[in-house]
């Protein structure tokens, strides 16, 4: 694939990541809410003790998750300088998540966006070490016969 076109698909890519994660949030929410009593008021109000708990182990969850997918795609997207882009990634995720981590307990939302966001940038600049670290494969060689 050409270089401009992957430059411009990582900026979707990154969209792409949040929203499945937000798909995900939903859905995982509505399945908690399928294990209420069916008289409650819907799948975002329950009575039920472990509701609240459970909820909010979901929404850190994919809170951390989000910052990770994130960089993790777009330095898989990214076609060249992937080791200054996934930095530069990081560092903006971090900027627009402490500027939407505004409401509620904003202190766990920053703990698991720092932490998704430093494993997503872990995991790829590991990956990116690693794929230096490669041996090339070997290739056969042909005997001249003596």
């Amino acid at each position: 694939m050409r270089n401009w076109l992957r430059w411009f698909l990582v900026v979707p890519s990154m969209f792409l990541a949040w929203f499945l994660i937000l798909q995900l949030f939903y859905g995982g929410i509505y399945l908690l809410g399928s294990y209420c009593a069916p008289d409650d008021f819907g799948p975002w109000i329950c009575g039920e003790s472990w509701y609240l708990i459970a909820a909010q182990c979901l929404f850190y969850l994919c809170f951390a998750l989000c910052p990770f997918l994130i960089i993790v795609g777009a330095v898989f997207v990214a076609p060249f300088h992937k080791r200054t882009f996934a930095w530069i990634t990081f560092f903006i995720g971090v900027g627009v998540g402490l500027y939407m981590a505004d409401d509620g307990p904003v202190a766990q939302q920053d703990l698991c966006l720092f932490v998704g966001g430093i494993l997503g940038l872990w995991v790829s600049l590991r990956w990116l070490t690693n794929a230096r670290r490669r041996p090339e494969p070997k290739t056969a060689t042909r005997s001249n016969g003596a």
